[in-house]
């Protein structure tokens, strides 16, 4: 592992978090990874609770699993990161841009379309100019123009470059559970393990219950006037776009997920 690239990601993330376009034109050169064999953006989904974000990490994803209980309305959204150099502030180095899937898409079709090409390469690619309209939730637009004629970089900028799969981490089960309890989303909650409903083979090796035994807990379930439907904040809201409903988990993979994380938090 490169302990030197590890610490220079933390070190220009802490101390410069994301980017964002200003309104009007922003002039920038979107950069490769430093893996050559990865696509210059990283894709990432956010549960936002409260104020909070928290990374999906798909089929066996403990909030996608809280959602589709019903036992909080917490809104997704997709994030698509780049590596960026702002070409009107070059001494700002390299910054991440989690840009939307409008001006992401854009720079995609740049990108495979033989008269642009690889807007990305260090030699031969191109700058190009983000033009942002609009600053509200559902009001802002862009338009990516790339610049007719090909440039080469800095070669220091690629050393600055960070690796995006690193930015955000999956948040361990401890954590997630005093997010859910102080954010005011799930205020009983004690851990993330008992909101997870049981398998099919945990259900049967548990039998029915008689009228002599304990009937099984349900599920903790907040009052309905304490479930809160969270947003990201405004300039987040600005730059993102909510997901479409997702489909059911398997919560036997959730449990798998679940019990992993928890062994190495121990």
């Amino acid at each position: 592992m490169d302990l030197e690239k590890l610490k220079r990601d933390l070190d220009a993330r802490s101390r410069r978090g994301f980017w964002r376009p200003k309104p009007g034109k922003n002039r920038v050169r979107i950069l490769p990874q430093p893996d050559p064999n990865k696509t210059f953006y990283e894709i990432v989904k956010l549960h936002w609770i409260g104020n909070r974000p928290v990374l999906c990490t798909g089929d066996d994803c403990v909030v996608c699993m809280i959602i589709q209980q019903g036992l909080a309305d917490i809104r997704t959204h997709e994030q698509f990161l780049v590596n960026l150099i702002d070409l009107d502030d070059v001494e700002a180095g390299v910054q991440i841009w989690p840009m939307p899937v409008t001006p992401w898409a854009d720079l995609c079709r740049l990108v495979l379309d033989d008269e642009w090409g690889d807007i990305t390469d260090p030699e031969t690619g191109r700058n190009v100019t983000i033009v942002r309209q609009g600053s509200g939730p559902t009001d802002t637009r862009y338009q990516v123009i790339p610049d007719p004629k090909q440039s080469k970089i800095d070669p220091a900028w690629l050393d600055q470059a960070m690796d995006l799969s690193r930015i955000y981490r999956v948040t361990p089960p401890q954590q997630l559970a005093s997010i859910l309890r102080d954010s005011g989303v799930l205020p009983g909650v004690t851990s993330v393990e008992s909101l997870i409903p049981p398998t099919p083979e945990e259900e049967a090796l548990r039998g029915p219950t008689t009228e002599e035994e304990s009937p099984t807990p349900p599920p903790l379930k907040p009052p309905k006037k304490t479930v809160t439907r969270t947003t990201p904040p405004a300039s987040y809201a600005a730059e993102s776009e909510s997901q479409p409903s997702q489909s059911k988990l398997d919560p036997a993979k959730v449990q798998a997920k679940l019990r992993s994380l928890l062994k190495g938090t121990e």
